[in-house]
């Protein structure tokens, strides 16, 4: 699997690698989910730094004896905004993945293109190729 980071950087180049082998990877529809992978993320850490801030806050009230009714009813409804961001985020990141693991490989670039294996150029042999008196079995047999 290719490197989401090597993806972001070099998107053009993995489009034409992954082109030449004949694959049909989206790659920008896969660089769009990662951008609203990364946005549900970043969303959720700040409403759960919101929520911790605010859950310290009514700490001191409480311990001061002030009403903090107010404030537990709002980190309710934040901490609903975060468990639905969450699912968003577990889903987005499910198709991601899914998607991540179906690209291939790029090339080499010295790899020759063609449509199939009859594109193969012989660039060099070693040895020779010994003549025998009796069928050879192949090496699954």
């Amino acid at each position: 699997m290719l490197d989401l980071k090597y993806i972001r950087e070099n998107s053009e180049k993995v489009k034409a690698g992954i082109a030449s082998k004949n694959d049909k990877s989206d790659i920008d529809a896969i660089l769009k989910m990662d951008s609203l992978r990364r946005d549900f993320i970043h969303q959720v850490e700040a409403l759960k730094s919101e929520r911790n801030r605010v859950s310290a806050e009514i700490g001191k009230k409480k311990k001061m004896g002030e009403p903090a009714d107010e404030a537990v009813a709002a980190m309710r409804e934040v901490g609903q905004r975060i468990a639905a961001l969450d699912k968003q985020l577990r889903e987005t990141e499910e198709k991601f993945n899914t998607a991540l693991s179906w690209i291939p490989n790029i090339p080499n670039e010295l790899a020759p293109v063609g449509k199939d294996e009859s594109a193969n150029v012989v660039k060099r042999t070693w040895g020779e190729i010994s003549k025998r008196d009796f069928k050879v079995l192949p090496h699954w047999e």
